[in-house]
């Protein structure tokens, strides 16, 4: 009978709070194993869950020696998209630890957008546009006291460790030992100075405003129609990305309507996670 290697945490998300710097950090140390790739999807997607869970359990096949072993699929937690996620990780496993990143929205919601437009992930190529008709992607999974809302109904409180972005960058020694205690490792067999802040934002592509017209839609779809995916998608990135060179463009009334849907949700988070309502400056009027 072939012995059983499971996980015994998750970084959950969010997506864009760090979560790829995290996941490289906790790889060094040596009792932790981090599944290859970082996000395998397993439980969110139907046609990864449909292969079954011993697919899913190959990818810790080498790391019997580890005390904690995990993966990073943030789109465990954008529920509206997967609403499934979570009861089928229930289901698997009630003895999982996870972790849980956020990150100050407005900047996390620009980093999605950006991320997702140079993976040639469906979003509107409009910033402002994107913000309302893919709200769903972009703002809903920002919304972190109704995502963990979710898994509470599943899991302990006290099984889920909320990690601010900006307690990373500004304390990284003392957060990341209580997220080694959490999963139960020795914090002091780690140099937290090997780790790699990465600003993956400085090699990315967003697109240029002939996307948002007729010219540049008709010009997609004939180079899609011509050449294949691979080509294409070469192609589109040289004639109609370019290299981010700044932040994206918030018009007034996008910012505002985030703001609404977000405003008394983040305050009652940030609350039940002790920090002040001011910890997020951009939730306050004056970044308008």
């Amino acid at each position: 009978m072939d012995k059983r290697i499971k996980p015994t945490f998750m970084v959950i998300g969010a997506p864009k709070a760090g979560t790829t710097s995290f996941y490289k950090a906790l790889s060094l140390h040596p009792d932790v194993f981090m599944t290859e790739p970082k996000e395998p999807f397993f439980f969110c997607d139907d046609s990864h869950f449909a292969k079954g869970i011993k697919s899913y359990e190959s990818l810790y096949l080498e790391s019997d020696s580890a005390i904690a072993r995990g993966e990073g699929s943030g789109t465990y937690s954008m529920h509206e998209l997967y609403p499934n996620a979570i009861k089928r990780i229930a289901e698997y496993s009630k003895n999982l630890k996870f972790f849980y990143l956020v990150r100050e929205p407005f900047s996390r919601i620009e980093s999605h957008w950006m991320e997702l437009v140079n993976s040639d992930i469906y979003v509107r190529y409009d910033f402002n546009k994107a913000i309302r008709d893919n709200q769903n992607i972009l703002v809903h999974s920002g919304n972190y006291l109704r995502q963990l809302e979710q898994w509470y109904k599943y899991f302990p409180k006290e099984a889920i460790k909320v990690v601010f972005f900006e307690d990373l960058i500004s304390n990284p020694k003392q957060v990341y030992a209580d997220c080694f205690k959490h999963i139960g490792v020795d914090s002091s067999r780690w140099n937290f100075e090997d780790i790699i802040h990465e600003n993956r934002a400085a090699d990315k592509r967003i697109p240029r405003n002939i996307l948002n017209n007729k010219v540049g839609k008709l010009s997609m779809r004939f180079i899609n129609k011509l050449f294949s995916e691979k080509q294409a998608s070469r192609f589109k990135r040289q004639l109609f990305f370019r290299k981010v060179s700044e932040r994206p463009r918030w018009d007034s009334e996008s910012r505002l309507w985030v703001k609404s849907q977000l405003d008394k949700v983040i305050a009652t988070f940030l609350e039940k996670q002790e920090k002040p309502l001011d910890f997020w400056k951009s939730t306050k009027p004056d970044r308008l």
